[in-house]
Parts: C-alpha cells; sequence; structure tokens
C-alpha cells in the first residue's frame, strides 16, 4: 500500500467516524432520553463528551484547518486568506470533477 493509498483508508475511517458521531449528536438533540418510555429506544444521551474530544484531535491531526480566517464572503484579490481558500476550492472542485461529483 502506498503512503497516499493508507492515507485516502484513514481519512475514509476518519469519515466513517464523524457520520457516527454526526449522527449521534444529533439523536442527542432530537431524540433525548425519555425516562417515561417502558420499551424501545430510550433515546440517547450525551454521556462521554472525551470520547469526541479525542475524534476533533485525531480529525485535526488529519486535515488542519487554516490559521488564520478572514470574514470575506468573497475572494479578495488583496487577502492572503481569500487566496488560499480559493485555491483549496478550486483543488476540490478539480477532484470532485475527477469522480464525477461535479
Amino acid at each position: 500500500m502506498t503512503e497516499q493509498e493508507a492515507r485516502i483508508v484513514v481519512l475514509e475511517d476518519a469519515l466513517k467516524q464523524a457520520q457516527n458521531t454526526v449522527e449521534f449528536l444529533h439523536n442527542c438533540l432530537v431524540n433525548p432520553v425519555d425516562r417515561d418510555k417502558k420499551t424501545g429506544c430510550l433515546g440517547y444521551s450525551y454521556k462521554h463528551p472525551d470520547h469526541t474530544l479525542q475524534e476533533l484531535k485525531k480529525w485535526k491531526m488529519l486535515a488542519p484547518r487554516l490559521g488564520k480566517h478572514c470574514y470575506h464572503s468573497s475572494n479578495e484579490p488583496d487577502c492572503e486568506v481569500c487566496q488560499v481558500n480559493h485555491k483549496e476550492r478550486i483543488r476540490l472542485y478539480e477532484a470532485r470533477k475527477a469522480l464525477n461529483m461535479e
């Protein structure tokens, strides 16, 4: 397995974990524990925030965010952060196009 293939496998695994986490947190919000229920799903409760924080640390290592942020809603030519974001959007567009997602 090449380094690039290994990175893809690790990123896909992180994405699956992120999906599970978001689905669980969503259920905590829309289907909280109902102590009055006697049978079936009693609902969801967020009892292990440390697990989410550990996953967030892993994801930040796999896909670090930009160090700086700007508040432009467009691509400003004199803003360094806008230019970096623009390059990333082009890169993402090209990747999606290569995968027939565009």
